[in-house]
């Protein structure tokens, strides 16, 4: 008789058995946990720094140096390099492209598994920059090209500018400027940009108090700016807030603005003004997108006070002029050129500048003497500024100031520029008790610019 055995698993002994594995996990990941402390604290993240400068100056082909680096861990770690060094391209100069003394950097971990990077905030100490471009367009900026450009961008929130200097000098724009950023604390203003330089040939200079971090966000709340700027003989000081300075789209700010001619402006600003005597206006100035507004502005052309609102908005195929302007007491003189009339004679002196809450001060001039038996003489018009933008712009005068012994009483005038067409209709003076009403067409597509006057004389005693 045989007998069988049957092989039955015990059920027991495998439960007793993984009962230890399960007691080791714990164990297991505290040891991890304990080296990985272990590590941090004796870890030293600048020992990365000379694999760090050698892909540095391999992916940029210019030489840079790093004295020391260092990593803060935290939900967006800061990274710190001192010291860091990059030369510059060998036409470009002796001075190195950039020395900073310290570069600080927080990055967004999520943002690392993304196309764009997000660094929250960046900050330069002890910096000083040389850019250079030179005739033939070769920039000391542009760094070695990868053979496979990386498609991955960089979003930077914040930036602090302490100490630091920029150089700037482009050849073939004919610009050089000169800037230094410094701390101070004064009020809502904790750094200071003063410049200098030349753009296009025409000296400049000034200085723009700002916050101490300038925030890049799309969404960010403005910060605020002080500016001065002289820029030939031109002034500017504004004080207000601006937002989203990458575009520069937000701006609300107090402006005062003062100079030999208002034509003077053009093309630094690409609003083609008439020439004009010394002025100096002060008003609010806004941006939002591309539209401009200059409300509630008062001040002086020569000796014609004015006053309104203007809007510039930059549209295709030619950006908008928009005003509405009123004098109490009108020097014909002043405004002239806006007929045909000689810029005033003796009008050199420019309006002493001041402060953006200042008041303006007249200005004095030498009446412009009109042409015999002409109330508005010959005189060439400039047909590139007719032809750059268009306008409406209605103007009035509740008194005139007249060089001549004219009986003309009041003012008021339309004028439309529309593609280099420009119509004054109606030039409308109170003349002996009536008006003197007359439209003037100027077609400035056509050279010589072509020109046709009527004159109509209304209820006049």
């Amino acid at each position: 008789m045989s007998t069988s055995t049957n092989s039955m698993p015990d059920s027991t002994g495998t439960a007793n058995s993984s009962k230890p594995r399960a007691r080791r996990w714990p164990w297991l990941l505290g040891a991890l946990a304990v080296l990985i402390v272990l590590f941090l604290a004796v870890f030293q993240w600048n020992w990365l720094r000379g694999p760090l400068e050698r892909y540095l100056s391999e992916s940029t082909g210019r030489p840079v140096t790093i004295g020391y680096l260092d990593v803060e861990l935290a939900l967006a770690p800061r990274i710190v390099i001192s010291d860091i060094a990059i030369g510059n391209a060998d036409w470009a100069g002796e001075e190195p492209l950039g020395i900073l003394r310290e570069l600080m950097v927080s990055v967004s971990l999520p943002s690392l598994f993304t196309s764009e990077i997000v660094l929250p905030h960046v900050r330069l100490t002890g910096g000083e920059v040389n850019l250079v471009r030179d005739k033939g367009g070769r920039a000391n900026w542009q760094l070695r090209k990868s053979d496979q450009p990386s498609t991955r961008t960089f979003d930077i929130q914040t930036l602090a500018l302490l100490d630091a200097s920029l150089s700037y000098r482009d050849a073939v724009q004919n610009i050089a400027v000169e800037a230094r950023g410094e701390t101070r604390v004064e009020g809502p203003y904790q750094s200071r940009v003063t410049f200098n330089g030349r753009w296009r040939g025409n000296p400049f200079d000034g200085s723009a108090d700002l916050g101490d971090v300038l925030s890049l966000r799309e969404t960010a709340e403005p910060f605020p700016l002080r500016l001065a700027l002289r820029f030939g003989k031109t002034s500017v000081n504004a004080e207000g807030q601006v937002g989203n300075v990458r575009n520069l789209t937000q701006i609300d700010a107090k402006v005062s603005v003062s100079g030999p001619s208002l034509s003077a402006l053009y093309p630094t600003l690409p609003v083609a003004l008439p020439d004009t005597p010394p002025y100096r206006v002060t008003g609010r100035l806004v941006r939002e997108g591309d539209a401009y507004t200059y409300t509630n502005f008062s001040g002086v052309i020569g000796n014609t006070d004015l006053a309104g609102d203007a809007r510039y908005e930059r549209k295709q195929p030619r950006p908008l002029l928009t005003a509405t302007l009123k004098s109490r007491s009108l020097d014909l003189a002043d405004l002239g050129p806006l007929v045909g009339l000689p810029r005033r004679e003796g009008a050199s002196a420019v309006p002493a500048p001041a402060a953006a809450t200042g008041k303006p001060t007249p200005v004095k001039a030498t009446p412009a003497k009109l042409p015999t038996g002409k109330v508005f003489p010959d005189n060439d018009f400039n047909r590139e500024k007719l032809n750059v933008m268009d306008a409406d712009v209605r103007l009035s005068a509740a008194t005139l100031k007249i060089p001549e012994q004219i009986p003309l009483e009041n003012f008021s005038t339309h004028l439309k520029l529309n593609n280099g067409v420009l119509v004054l209709d109606p030039l409308n003076f109170g003349f002996a008790g009536g008006n003197l009403v007359s439209t003037i067409t100027l077609d400035a597509r056509t050279n010589p610019i072509a020109a046709k006057v009527s004159i109509d004389l209304r209820r006049v005693r």
